[in-house]
């Protein structure tokens, strides 16, 4: 039979985070959203020639949307640049190196993670 531990010393063992405090929380989200909105800005050339490459290198969206699932187990809609052609017929997958269906400037944005910029 387990031994009786008071409250008060089982409240002592209890580990505290830094963003158990609603103040670090606010702090924490401010700096998320200014850092993103700046990080955004700095990237938009870059992304802006980025969706012409891939509207000019096949047809089809120039972004790729996919539902992932996230904390607590909730659904959310990731978007990358698109870097593969269309393809209706074929079931979704892991795509290789030589994955023939990946374009040529698909590759170039793949390599330098130029298609992540949209998830900023």
């Amino acid at each position: 039979m387990p031994k009786y531990v008071p409250k008060a010393r089982l409240e002592r063992r209890v580990r505290r985070a830094p963003l158990d405090a609603t103040g670090n929380r606010r702090i924490k989200r401010t700096t998320d959203v200014l850092g993103a909105s700046i990080l955004i800005l700095l990237t938009l050339p870059i992304q802006f020639v980025a969706a012409i490459g891939v509207r000019l290198s096949s047809p089809g969206p120039v972004l790729f949307r996919q539902t992932r699932v996230g904390k607590d187990m909730r659904p959310f809609t990731m978007y990358k640049f698109r870097s593969m052609r269309v393809n209706d017929d074929a079931e979704t997958g892991w795509s290789g190196a030589a994955d023939p269906r990946r374009t040529k400037f698909g590759a170039l944005i793949r390599k330098l993670s130029i298609d992540e910029l949209p998830q900023l």
